[in-house]
């Protein structure tokens, strides 16, 4: 399961992967994409950003999840 988390440190939004206990940097075209959709995501619409990124990781489940070149470890200060 995945969970859409904003970043304390970072302010960008990140996929949690539950499974494998990392965390993972969506591409920048998806961010970009959040972003227009839901402008100031980051201060507001958090919740519709993060319902949106939730969901299309675990019901679209793009390949991007599994490209480990994304994936960091969930010790990471995010």
């Amino acid at each position: 399961m995945y969970e859409a988390v904003l970043g304390f440190n970072t302010k960008q939004w990140w996929v949690y992967d539950n499974d494998n206990d990392v965390f993972i940097d969506p591409p920048t075209e998806v961010l970009d994409d959040i972003e227009r959709m839901f402008p100031g995501s980051i201060r507001e619409n958090s919740d519709a950003a993060q319902e949106y990124l939730t969901d299309l990781c675990n019901n679209e489940k793009p390949d991007w999840l599994n490209d480990e070149d994304y994936w960091y470890d969930a010790d990471i200060d995010i």
